[in-house]
C-alpha cells in the first residue's frame, strides 16, 4: 500500500506540472481528476474532469467519471446530461450505455432502459449489468404495478 501511495503522490505532481506547462493538456486533468477521485476528494475531480472536458468536449472517460460523481450525489439530472454528451461523442460506449440504463431504471424510466439496452445488444456491447437492466425493465412493462 506504502508503495501505491507514493506512486500515486508522484504520478499527481507530474499531471499538476504538465497543466502548469500547458492548461489545456485534457489528458493531464483527466488523469489529475482521476487521482483526486481515488483519494477522495471529488470536489477537485469534478473540476479536473470539467476541465479536461472544456479543452476536449468528446472526452469520455471524462464525461462518465464526471456523470458517476455527481450520480452517487444523488444530482441525476447533471449526471444525465453529462451521459447524454458522452452518448454524442461515442453512442456504442459500454460504460455510457451501462450508466446510461442504470440511471433511467432507477428513475423508472423503462422505455429509456430499453432503448439504450436495444443499442448495446444490437452493437455487441451488452454486459452482465446491461443484460440485467434490460431484462428488469422489460419485466416491469410486462408486469405493470
Amino acid at each position: 500500500a506504502g508503495e501505491r501511495q507514493e506512486l500515486v503522490i508522484k504520478s499527481k505532481a507530474g499531471f499538476e506540472r504538465a497543466l502548469e506547462i500547458f492548461p489545456e493538456n485534457a489528458a493531464a486533468a483527466y488523469k489529475l481528476g482521476l487521482i483526486q477521485s481515488i483519494t477522495g476528494d471529488t470536489a477537485s475531480s469534478i473540476g479536473l474532469y470539467r476541465l479536461a472536458i472544456s479543452n476536449k468536449p468528446d472526452d469520455v472517460f471524462s464525461l462518465v467519471n464526471l456523470a458517476s460523481i455527481y450520480s452517487r450525489r444523488g444530482q441525476t439530472d447533471s449526471a444525465l446530461y453529462f451521459l447524454n454528451c458522452s452518448f454524442k461523442a461515442d453512442s456504442l460506449n459500454e460504460m455510457t450505455l451501462a450508466n446510461l440504463m442504470g440511471i433511467h431504471y432507477s428513475r423508472g424510466e423503462d422505455a429509456e432502459v430499453i432503448r439504450f439496452g436495444e443499442i448495446a445488444v444490437r452493437n455487441g456491447r451488452a454486459n452482465d449489468r446491461i443484460s440485467n437492466l434490460l431484462q428488469q425493465s422489460r419485466g416491469r412493462i410486462s408486469r405493470p404495478d
